[in-house]
């Protein structure tokens, strides 16, 4: 009995401890590289000739007058050297 009582604070024990740790962070950047499928039928986008990688959105909401005034600024890879970009709304 004494020695399951030793195993058994010895096992909670470790598992206590291992518990505690903190995970691992990977310290390796990894790229990735990204696919697009042109076979989506509920868009009119080209994505083969051109697609978006970041959108920054900076804007004014008046309340009073319902206004909102803002700027778009779209970061765009253009693949093939279109002079066209369809956007979905």
């Amino acid at each position: 009995m004494k020695l399951f009582k030793i195993s058994l604070a010895v096992l909670l024990f470790t598992g206590f401890l291992t518990s505690c740790t903190a995970p691992e962070k990977s310290k390796t950047k990894t790229e990735v590289a990204v696919v697009y499928d042109s076979t989506d039928v509920h868009t009119y986008a080209q994505k083969q000739d051109a697609y978006v990688t970041h959108l920054n959105w900076d804007a004014d909401i008046d309340f009073e007058t319902k206004i909102i005034t803002a700027t778009a600024t779209w970061n765009i890879i253009n693949v093939s050297d279109t002079d066209t970009i369809i956007f979905d709304i």
